[in-house]
């Protein structure tokens, strides 16, 4: 099996879950000797799942305000 991020050598390893609901501490995945990036079945579901939008709570974005000022070099302020 290849790493599908740098399409090294991936092997199998097992990891523990030491914070896991489902009642299972342990879980057999695979792991990139070159990257380190892990695939399991969860990580693969997610990946292929329906993806949210990034950018929904974002503010609009304001136009720039143009103040308008005279410089005692024009003439415009007091002297």
């Amino acid at each position: 099996m290849f790493c599908p991020r740098c399409r090294n050598l991936v092997v199998q390893e097992v990891f523990v879950d030491y914070e896991s609901d489902n009642g299972s501490m342990s879980f057999i995945g695979y792991r990139c000797v070159t990257c380190g990036d892990i695939h399991d079945a969860t990580i693969l579901r997610h990946r292929t799942g329906p993806r949210s939008p990034i950018f929904h709570a974002t503010r609009q974005r304001r136009p720039p305000v143009c103040v308008e000022t005279k410089s005692v070099m024009d003439g415009g302020g007091d002297p």
